[in-house]
């Protein structure tokens, strides 16, 4: 008997084969597609976190702060933390990047407001 005789009961014919295989095929594309969207997508919290740490190395190196500066930054902290990941790393990243930026911010604040004494203290001592 040949493995290509159609009554044979112990094998399947083509069409049936092609059925499954196709089967197979969608399924392991369908896999395929499902981890492509978690690996291509980038996580958003992330992206905050960068936004953050590159906005308090900005303010860090800055030499004042305009009003406009100080709301954008407020308002991005507010952002970042009613955020509650999932993932606990990202977590304390988001954590130490806030603090990093209010504390840049109020250093700022402290130097304008020292800055602003010497120029008022100057002006008094020529009078």
């Amino acid at each position: 008997m040949s493995v290509f005789d159609a009554t044979n009961s112990e094998y399947l014919p083509i069409g049936q084969w092609y059925q499954a295989f196709m089967g197979w095929c969608r399924l392991a594309a369908a896999a395929a597609l499902l981890a492509m969207l978690f690996v291509a997508v980038p996580d958003d919290g992330l992206a905050g976190i960068v936004r953050l740490e590159r906005l308090a190395h900005n303010i860090e190196d800055a030499p004042e702060l305009s009003l406009q500066t100080r709301q954008a930054s407020h308002r991005l902290v507010l952002q970042q933390r009613e955020i509650v990941g999932l993932n606990p790393a990202y977590d304390t990243r988001r954590k130490a990047a806030i603090e990093r930026l209010t504390a840049a911010i109020k250093a700022k604040d402290g130097a304008a407001s020292k800055t602003r004494l010497v120029t008022s203290n100057s002006r008094n001592a020529g009078d």
